[in-house]
C-alpha cells in the first residue's frame, strides 16, 4: 500500500494524498487485534501521510451540506492546521472550522496562560491566511481522550484533526483511546521524518527514472520499426 500512495503523490506533483482507513481492530475489546491493527500499522509506517480514521463507533459520518472539523490546538500541530485549513476544510460546501485546547489542568500561572492565549492565537491566524473563520474556540480540562469525545459529541463534529507528537514511533496510549472512543472520523497528521523523506524522494525518483526508461524504449521500438520498413520497400 506504501507503494501505491508513493505513486499516488508523484502523480499529483508531489503532494500529500489523504488516506481513507476503516478499521474494526482499534475498537476490539481484545488487545492482541488492537496491537494488529493495520491502520495503526499504516500510521506507524508511513510518516507525513495523513490518514483519516474511521471506526465502529464513528457515527457522527460529516454531512454534504457541510460538516464541523474541530483541530486540537497543541504547539506542534500548526503543520496540521495549515493543511487543514489548505486542503480540507472548504466554506463554499458549508464546513465550520472549531479550535479546542484542552489543559492540564486548571490551575495555571499567568506565563502559562498567556503562552496559551499565544498558541490559541497562532491558530486564528492561520484560519484567517487562509480566509477561514473561526466559529468557535473551546478550551477544557482533564484526560485528552474524555474531553475531546465529550467536545465532539456536544457540538456535532464530523471530524476531529490532530497531529501526532513529534518523533513518536507508536500511537500515544491517550491518542489511541481518543481513536477507540471517538463518535467521529479523525484525522492523525504526523511529520515527514528526515529520513523517510529522503527515502520518499528518492523512491519518487526511481519511478519517475523507470518511467522515463519505459517511454524510451518506446520511442527506440518505434524508430527501429520504422527504420525495418524503410529497408523492406528499398
Amino acid at each position: 500500500m506504501e507503494r501505491f500512495v508513493e505513486q499516488r503523490s508523484v502523480a499529483h506533483g508531489g503532494q500529500r494524498p489523504l488516506v481513507v482507513m476503516g478499521s474494526v481492530q482499534i475498537t476490539s475489546a481484545l488487545f492482541c487485534y488492537v496491537a494488529g491493527s493495520v491502520t495503526l500499522s499504516f500510521i506507524r509506517r508511513c510518516g507525513g501521510i495523513p490518514v483519516v480514521v474511521v471506526t465502529a463507533n464513528s457515527k457522527q459520518v460529516p454531512e454534504k451540506a457541510g460538516m464541523r472539523c474541530l483541530a486540537l490546538v497543541e504547539g506542534h500541530s500548526r503543520a496540521m492546521m495549515h493543511h487543514l485549513c489548505k486542503n480540507i476544510i472548504q466554506e463554499s460546501r458549508g464546513d465550520r472550522l472549531l479550535l479546542t485546547q484542552v489543559l492540564a489542568t486548571t490551575h495555571l500561572t499567568r506565563q502559562q496562560q498567556a503562552n496559551y492565549r499565544r498558541l490559541l492565537d497562532s491558530f486564528y491566524q492561520i484560519a484567517h491566511s487562509n480566509q477561514l473563520p473561526v466559529q468557535k474556540a473551546l478550551v477544557g480540562d482533564g484526560p485528552l481522550d474524555k474531553v475531546l469525545c465529550s467536545v465532539v459529541e456536544d457540538h456535532g463534529v464530523g471530524l476531529l484533526a490532530l497531529q501526532l507528537p513529534p518523533g513518536t514511533k507508536a500511537m500515544p496510549q491517550h491518542m489511541l483511546a481518543l481513536l477507540r472512543s471517538c463518535r467521529c472520523a479523525t484525522l492523525v497528521y504526523s511529520d515527514v521524518p528526515a529520513r523517510a523523506s529522503m527515502l520518499r524522494k528518492s523512491g519518487a525518483l526511481r519511478t519517475s527514472m523507470r518511467l522515463l526508461n519505459s517511454e524510451l524504449a518506446k520511442v527506440h521500438e518505434a524508430i527501429a520499426a520504422e527504420t525495418s520498413a524503410k529497408k523492406a520497400e528499398t
